[in-house]
């Protein structure tokens, strides 16, 4: 059973996405609730339909703040090469969205009969909640870390191409 107070700032800020542009108000923010959440239900009960409800409105919130920055990223790039290290990695990000749809089909298939399935369905939200958080972060750091640099200092090379597998040869 949740403490009243943590659902009602979950119910809170898992309303509609306004700004999908504040990923830390419209992402980042409802995981952490959602994971202090978690950590004050009581052991007897665990993980219950509304807790995965809410993960999965969390997550679909996330997508949305996903979505929003990849087009961002898509519009205000343009006057970058097609061959730009940015484009490159964009396109894995937007690959990378399918992502989204695999954890929410796995949140809704997890069992929570035993109180074993609901610690393993509460290591699974805390695990893909910060995940989805790390994926818009990504794109954050994408957009000010790469794409503005390369803009401003287009890349002879992609950044993070390198030798370390050859200096290192113990690591692979």
């Amino acid at each position: 059973m949740l403490l009243a107070m943590p659902c009602a700032v979950l119910a809170d800020s898992a309303t509609a996405v306004g700004q999908p542009e504040d990923a830390q108000t419209y992402c980042a923010g409802p995981v952490q609730a959602f994971a202090l959440a978690l950590e004050q239900t009581d052991p007897n009960q665990g993980v219950n339909e509304p807790l995965r409800d809410q993960f999965l409105q969390d997550l679909e919130q996330c997508r949305t703040v996903y979505r929003y920055h990849l087009k961002r990223l898509a519009d205000d790039f343009t006057d970058l090469p097609a061959g730009a290290y940015c484009h490159s990695v964009r396109r894995e990000f937007t690959e990378s969205e399918d992502l989204f749809d695999i954890a929410a089909a796995r949140a809704q298939q997890l069992p929570l009969e035993s109180e074993e399935e609901r610690e393993v369905a509460a290591d699974f939200f805390l695990q893909a909640g910060a995940a989805l958080v790390r994926a818009v972060n990504g794109l954050f750091l994408l957009r000010h870390g790469i794409c503005e640099e390369e803009r401003i200092a287009p890349f002879d090379q992609h950044p993070f191409k390198n030798d370390i597998g050859r200096t290192y040869p113990h690591i692979q």
